[in-house]
């Protein structure tokens, strides 16, 4: 019985040592960080006093009429893209997009509007650079559905405003999308469509089983007959 626990004790001591020596000879690697999360494209922006919050240098602005800018204002400005609304709406249009999304959908404090301005996200005066006079504007709702408000953002570039953009008066700080082509929005006026889950081919599997139990009863009635 001692060479028992002695044999069992010898073989621990030996799975013990071999799991160590690989410990010591393969470290464990850091966990991986994926590009989307390397990449920082939240803003964060804090007023406690003066009448205009910015986002970024230059990302957005948010401008109150003077004097009425509130005590204290928070708000996250995120500008990744949505996965979703790439493929539903961008991709069969061909066309460039930029996302500025706020987080939680604030409502801008006050009694009165505030004026948000979408700074321009690319260079402008490159070779490829959409003119500013001709992009479209969308409002993104919680569910990822799309309505153009373009009508409702003005460009401008005066040297009085805060930064550079569209500017549109505001109560909400949602999410929106801008893009250089037109967006067909056929997808948010049609109902979505409803998964398969097999129910359907049950209910023909079980109609067509009530078919021929009928069939198969009248051929025996004929018979006895």
């Amino acid at each position: 019985m001692k060479r028992v626990f002695a044999l069992i004790f010898a073989v621990l001591v030996m799975t013990l040592h071999s799991v160590t020596a690989a410990a010591v000879r393969e470290p464990v690697e850091p966990l991986a960080v994926s590009s989307e999360a390397r990449e920082d494209s939240s803003y964060v922006a804090m007023l406690d006093d003066g009448d205009a919050v910015l986002w970024g240098d230059g990302v957005a602005a948010l401008t109150f009429p003077e004097g009425q800018g509130p005590g204290r204002f928070y708000a996250r400005l995120s500008t990744r893209e949505d996965s979703r609304i790439l493929r539903d709406y961008l991709r069969p249009a061909g066309a460039q997009a930029w996302f500025y999304s706020f987080e939680g959908r604030p409502m801008v404090p006050g009694a009165g509007r505030a004026t948000l301005t979408l700074g321009v996200p690319w260079e402008r005066g490159a070779p490829d650079a959409p003119d500013v006079h001709q992009v479209w504007f969308y409002k993104i709702d919680e569910d990822g559905r799309l309505t153009d408000c373009t009508s409702e953002f003005r460009y401008s570039d005066r040297s009085q405003d805060p930064i550079a953009g569209w500017s549109a008066t505001v109560r909400i700080l949602g999410s929106y999308l801008v893009t250089d082509q037109p967006l067909a929005l056929s997808l948010t006026e049609a109902s979505p469509a409803i998964p398969s889950t097999g129910s359907s081919t049950a209910a023909g599997l079980a109609a067509a089983g009530v078919i021929v139990s009928g069939v198969v009863a009248g051929a025996i009635l004929c018979r006895k007959r």
